[in-house]
Order: C-alpha cells, then structure tokens, then sequence
C-alpha cells in the first residue's frame, strides 16, 4: 500500500522483455539499481505508558519491516552496542554517552533509491540504541523484494567500507533470505561523496564513486534531502504509541514519494 519509485528499474513492472540478456557491460548503466542507506536519531520514540491495542494499521503492508520480525531483532541489540567504523569516521562512537536516555526507539535506519530519492517499500526499521548493522541488513532485505532479480546494485551508505564486512556471515546469522544471498555477494557498496571526506585516505579512494564504472555523477547523498523534511514530524511522532507512530511516518514518507514521483514527470 505504498507508492514506489516508478522510475528505478522494476523486473515485471517497467522493463522490457529478455531485459536478463543484456550484457554486464551495458547493465551496469542500464539495469543497476541505486539504493542509499542511512540512520536517523531524530525520528525517535520516547518511553512512555504505551496502549498495547495500538497496532500499526499498515502492518507489514507500507514502509516499516514487519513489527514482529523488528521486535526479535530488538531483544537481541544493546543499546550500549557501537560498531567498529575507520578510523577516519567515528559515527557511532561520536553519540554522547546517556543520549538515548529515556528513549524506548532511538530513531529510525532507511533504504532510498539514490536516483530519484524514493523510499524502499518495508526497508524503514527502528533502532535501538546507536546505528547497528544487523537492523541496517534488515532493512535491506525489503528492498531488495523488488530489486534482488537486477543484475546489478550499489549501495551506498557513510559506513559503508565497515558495513561489507562479516555481511554474509551477519546475513546467516540473523537468519535473512537465503536467495539474495548472490546479491550481497556480488553488490557494490561505496561511501557517499560528502561523508566520504571524513574517512581515512585510503577509503576514500576505494570506496569513492566517482572512481566507479557506470555510477555517473551520483553523490550518494539523496537520503539527507528525505530527512531534511521528514524530521519535521519527529517533534509529534516522539510522543505517540507505537501503532500510531508507524502509520504517521509511513504516511508522511508515501506524500515524499508521491510528490518525488509526480516532479519527475513534470521536469521531464
């Protein structure tokens, strides 16, 4: 029940017949899919006396990952849990000590669509604690559901030369779908050109898309846009239950999306 992005490359929706044919060459630039992943502490969810009743009325249906399946990865993180980045970019361990105090959800890490800026449908997963890469894997796993048949895709996230690292592993552990496993294998994960800047040198040229085949003039920084906005929210969803909560946010992201898609056709 959400609005997709209708101009990424979509197996059975938007592409043309034996589209699986093309070369690698050419499917690089053709058929590869931009995805953008990133945390946000300012959708966060306060602790409070919550109604248990209040179930989110899109469910698994919009953009949160199914509220069972985030609930047992919850019982298994710590919030005192920090992920080991470069020693060029500490943003996890920058988070001041007790800043997720008094809070029950810390905020939320999402997949976008780096082309257009879209949201991926059941890839927005609430954290717990600091930005851990097992929620982040999570999140990736809705949105390949439509995107795990391309023949190529490139993630690109701020952490990103730490995150590839133990992914299978975490993929496995975590008990994630066995067929996007070749996807992970063989998926391109590279750092945003801004955040890029805060990473040791050597990362910044292996991991720089500007040096990568088929990645155009791609910034990798589409998804800070979609939070400059939708953080204005967060000072009401804060408060709320848990149901309701859900059903703002996805509300909110499904208008980004519609009007992301409804300026692509008028600047065409």
């Amino acid at each position: 029940i959400t609005v997709p992005c209708f101009a990424c490359p979509w197996p059975g929706v938007n592409l043309p017949e034996n589209w699986e044919n093309t070369s690698r060459e050419s499917a690089v630039y053709i058929y590869r899919i931009f995805m953008g992943a990133d945390g946000n502490h300012s959708l966060h969810k306060k602790s409070k006396r919550d109604d248990k009743t209040d179930y989110s009325l899109a469910g698994g249906r919009a953009f949160f990952a199914d509220a069972e399946r985030m609930a047992a990865f919850a019982k298994k993180t710590s919030k005192d849990r920090t992920v080991q980045t470069c020693s060029g970019f500490k943003v996890t361990r920058s988070q001041r000590a007790g800043k997720f105090r008094n809070m029950d959800i810390s905020g939320v890490v999402a997949i976008t669509c780096l082309r257009h800026g879209c949201f991926f449908s059941r890839a927005v997963v609430d954290l717990v604690g600091n930005e851990q890469f097992h929620l982040v894997d999570l999140a990736m796993c809705g949105a390949f559901e439509s995107a795990y048949k391309l023949l190529e895709h490139l993630l690109s996230y701020d952490v990103g030369c730490t995150y590839l690292v133990g992914l299978m592993n975490r993929w496995d552990e975590w008990n994630l779908p066995l067929e996007m496993r070749k996807v992970l294998a063989c998926m391109k994960i590279l750092l945003p050109q801004m955040h890029m800047l805060a990473h040791k040198e050597s990362c910044q040229i292996n991991f720089a898309m500007c040096y990568k085949q088929g990645t155009g003039h791609s910034n990798g920084e589409t998804v800070e846009i979609a939070w400059a906005i939708l953080n204005e929210i967060g000072v009401a969803t804060r408060k709320m239950n848990g149901g309701a909560r859900h059903d703002a946010i996805c509300d909110s992201i499904n208008d980004y999306n519609w009007d992301k898609m409804q300026g692509l056709g008028e600047s065409r």
